[in-house]
């Protein structure tokens, strides 16, 4: 067996703040930091939401968050409770 040390600082760590940070600098597409988000309708978010939750994510392994989520909800067979 091969005993190889590994500095800590090269050791690449997955964690959601990449997740997150991604989806915001998507968004700022959109959305550009300091415009006012008084004047953007409803319409256009729940646009920019349905174009977010079909692009397919590498963390996804290359599935959109609808495909997951349509999968995941599914699959339950009734172990999700839903509010209306």
């Amino acid at each position: 067996m091969f005993k190889i040390k590994i500095p800590q600082d090269t050791i690449l760590i997955l964690t959601p703040e990449g997740t997150n940070e991604n989806t915001n600098g998507l968004i700022r597409e959109y959305l550009p930091k300091g415009m006012n988000l008084a004047l953007i309708s409803q319409s256009y978010l729940n646009a920019i939401a349905r174009q977010l939750n079909n692009r397919p994510r590498r963390c996804l392994d290359d599935e959109t968050p609808f495909e997951v989520f349509s999968h995941e909800t599914s699959n339950s067979a009734g172990g999700v409770a839903f509010r209306t």
